[in-house]
């Protein structure tokens, strides 16, 4: 299926750099109509999809790991951790740091 095939191509490039152009490639789609495609089936861009997981997978990060938060912005695929700390804080209202704390006092109290 069609989605699946792309879902799949994404999610292997989603913490590396990535271009339209290479997953339309890759897939042998041209990069216009797989925006268009997307878009119209998820509801979202693959940016916007793209980014959406790079968070949710800096949110295990942070939660699972003492991981540096520089570390955990290169491994989610952000250029620079002020890049990543400026979208995660637009997307969250909090920064990672501020996540991170949260969290762990979170777990404090349900132990």
């Amino acid at each position: 299926m069609v989605h699946d095939k792309i879902i799949k191509e994404i999610n292997e490039v989603w913490n590396k750099g990535w271009s339209l152009e290479n997953i339309a490639k890759r897939l042998h789609m041209n990069k216009y109509y797989l925006s268009h495609f997307f878009k119209k089936e998820f509801g979202v861009t693959i940016q916007e999809y793209i980014l959406q997981r790079r968070l949710f997978e800096a949110n295990k990060l942070l939660s699972d790991t003492e991981m540096p938060i520089h570390q955990i912005a290169e491994y989610v695929g952000f250029m620079s951790a002020s890049s990543f700390n400026r979208r995660y804080k637009e997307r969250t209202g909090i920064t990672p740091n501020q996540y991170r704390k949260n969290n762990k006092e979170f777990r404090r109290i349900i132990q």
